[in-house]
């Protein structure tokens, strides 16, 4: 997917002088130029980056620090060469639990099967994490990046 010139991947000189308020600006049109993205980890399956995963970088619980707001933020053009990398290291986890869902204005909880699929990129100082959720049988959808400082022989997921 091209990308438009006014949201050019920013180099890190530039991300670490950005305010909250403009990276969460630029962050939010970024995510939605990605859409949809073909994952030939995950057998050529589609990844959606729908509102789930951008307000999941946001809020948990709670809502997040802005400060860890912004670090998650800055790591997005990083999470799509990540999961269309074919020789990526995945971990599966599948959790049953009761969730929401809404059904015609009304929200309902709903016994649930949730698969996650955390793909594991290392760089030379870093340990970056990007979550791909699927609800039941729905569609497959980015849920969370995250990063970690590591020693340089430290490999653990």
């Amino acid at each position: 997917m091209k990308r438009p010139k006014n949201l050019k991947k920013p180099n890190h000189h530039n991300l670490s002088k950005m305010g909250y308020l403009a990276c969460k600006k630029w962050a939010k049109k970024f995510y939605k130029k990605i859409g949809t993205i073909l994952s030939p980890a995950l057998d050529n399956k589609y990844i959606s980056f729908n509102n789930t995963g951008f307000n999941h970088l946001i809020r948990k619980i709670s809502l997040r620090s802005r400060n860890e707001q912004k670090r998650r933020f800055l790591l997005l053009p990083k999470a799509e060469s990540i999961i269309k990398n074919p020789k990526s290291v995945i971990i599966y986890r599948k959790e049953e639990k009761k969730i929401f869902i809404k059904k015609r204005e009304l929200k309902m909880l709903k016994e649930s099967v949730i698969h996650y699929w955390t793909f594991v990129h290392f760089t030379d100082s870093r340990r970056i994490k990007v979550v791909i959720r699927q609800v039941n049988n729905g569609v497959k959808h980015f849920y969370s990046i995250m990063d970690k400082k590591i020693g340089k022989q430290k490999t653990r997921l």
